[in-house]
């Protein structure tokens, strides 16, 4: 029981910062880019939503090939490279902070 209930607040956590996380992106977004780009510029941003499935899809075929650990942990760097690329590339974004 005590790891089911570990299991609830970690998901509501987890909610609760994406939820800051996508406020945040989409605030910059507004911020930064210019009104004449803003629709073109956030159609694509929301892109995401559309391409969720096929991330799961992609996700699920990596878990059944590897296991559980192996694939998120191929994710995990893969998020950690873009991370730091963007860290060193994207020096405009750094600025806002």
């Amino acid at each position: 029981m005590k790891c089911r209930t570990a299991a609830n607040v970690s998901r509501v956590g987890l909610g609760f910062f994406q939820y800051i996380f996508r406020v945040g992106n989409n605030t910059l977004i507004q911020t930064i880019v210019p009104d004449a780009l803003r629709g073109r510029v956030m159609s694509i941003y929301m892109l995401d939503n559309g391409l969720t499935p096929l991330a799961t899809m992609a996700i699920s075929f990596l878990i059944h090939v590897w296991s559980p650990a192996g694939a998120y942990t191929v994710l995990a760097s893969v998020s950690l490279v873009f991370a730091l690329l963007q860290l060193a590339f994207f020096r405009r974004i750094r600025e806002l902070a």
